[in-house]
């Protein structure tokens, strides 16, 4: 609920856990990246390659 509420008012994320909430973003929702916001950083996007990509054993 508290994600959805910074994604609808297109309020910044907070500086200390903007990643965090840039991650349930990106993963969790598949939502894009708003409008006027910096791209996503390179952790995230390492990190929601790592999770999505599908196990090969």
């Amino acid at each position: 609920m508290c994600f959805i509420s910074f994604y609808v008012f297109d309020v910044e994320y907070p500086k200390e856990c903007q990643s965090t909430w840039e991650f349930i973003q990106k993963v969790f929702f598949k939502l894009s990246q708003r409008k006027g916001k910096s791209v996503t950083s390179p952790g995230v996007r390492s990190l929601g390659t790592f999770i999505e990509k599908p196990d090969s054993s």
